[in-house]
C-alpha cells in the first residue's frame, strides 16, 4: 500500500475529533474520504500530510512512518495537498504560481542564486517546459499570464492543483476540490482526476459533490462523527443503510454509478 492510515485517533479537549480511523490506499487508485460537516474529514487530512499531530496512531507512506513530521519533510515525501479553502498567490502570474511548486524538487542555495550559475539557470530554462505540460493538463495554458487573481473561483481551484503537480507528488491529496464549482467545471475535473490516474498519480480526495466522488473513485471511505462506518466500492457505499441514514439520504447506484 502506498498509504496506510492506522487507527488515528484525535483529540481537541475532551472533544474526539477522530475515533481511531483506519484504512489504506493503494498505489494508482483514486480514493474519496466522504462525510457529513464535521466528520474529522479535514482533521485527518491535515494530520497525515503533518499540520495536525494525532493524539494516538501512526501514518505510513511508501513504508516509512511520517506520523509527526513537518509538512514540508512529508512533501519532500511526494505526499503533496490542496486546501478546502484556496490558497494561491493573487499577485503572481499564473505561471509563476505553478513555477514554485517545482521548488519542492529544487532548492538551490542562496550562493547559486546570486552568482548566477548554471544550475539555475538550467532550472529556469526547463521550467517554462515542464509549466506549460502542467498548465495544459489542467487546461490553463492559455491563462499562463494572467494574474492568479484575475482567475475565476474554479480557475483558481485547477491552478491550486496545477501547483501541486507541479511538486511532483506520488499522492495528491485533495481537499474539496470540486467546492464551489458549476456541473461544467466539476465534469471538467472528473476528467482531469481520471487523466492524473493515467499517469500513475494516486489522489484521495475530500469531497461533497457526489456526482463527482462516484464518478472517479475507486474506493470511498465513510466517516462519521470521527468514526469510519463504511469503506469499499462505489456500488456498494452508495447501498450501504447506514452511510444512506448518515450521510446520502438516498441510494447514488442509478444516478452517478448504473
Amino acid at each position: 500500500m502506498l498509504l496506510d492510515v492506522d487507527n488515528i485517533f484525535m483529540n481537541f479537549g475532551g472533544i474526539a475529533a477522530l475515533k481511531g480511523i483506519s484504512f489504506s490506499v493503494p498505489e494508482g487508485q483514486v480514493v474519496s474520504v466522504i462525510g457529513p460537516n464535521g466528520a474529522g474529514k479535514t482533521t485527518l487530512f491535515n494530520i497525515v500530510t503533518g499540520f495536525q499531530k494525532p493524539t494516538a496512531g501512526q501514518v505510513r507512506f511508501a513504508g516509512s512512518v511520517v506520523t509527526g513530521l513537518l509538512p514540508h519533510r512529508i512533501a519532500k515525501h511526494g505526499l503533496i495537498r490542496t486546501f478546502q479553502k484556496t490558497e494561491v498567490f493573487p499577485a503572481l502570474t499564473v505561471m509563476e504560481c505553478v513555477r514554485i511548486g517545482l521548488l519542492n524538487n529544487f532548492q538551490p542555495s542562496l550562493f547559486s542564486v546570486l552568482t548566477g550559475k548554471a544550475e539555475v539557470a538550467a532550472f529556469v530554462k526547463n521550467s517554462v517546459l515542464e509549466v506549460a505540460d502542467i498548465l495544459e493538463m489542467v487546461g490553463l495554458h492559455s491563462k499562463s499570464e494572467y494574474l492568479a487573481q484575475e482567475l475565476s473561483y474554479g480557475e483558481q481551484r485547477l491552478l491550486e492543483i496545477a501547483v501541486g503537480l507541479a511538486a511532483r507528488p506520488r499522492l495528491l491529496l485533495l481537499d474539496e476540490p470540486s467546492s464551489g464549482l458549476n456541473a461544467e467545471e466539476s465534469s471538467r475535473f472528473s476528467t482531469l482526476v481520471r487523466r492524473l490516474q493515467k499517469q500513475k498519480i494516486t489522489i484521495v480526495l475530500v469531497e461533497h459533490n457526489m456526482n463527482v466522488v462516484m464518478g472517479v473513485s475507486d474506493q470511498i471511505v465513510v466517516v462519521h462523527h470521527g468514526e469510519k462506518i463504511a469503506e469499499g466500492t462505489p456500488e456498494a457505499v452508495s447501498q450501504n443503510r447506514d452511510v444512506i441514514k448518515a450521510y446520502l439520504g438516498r441510494e447514488w447506484v442509478t444516478d452517478a454509478v448504473g
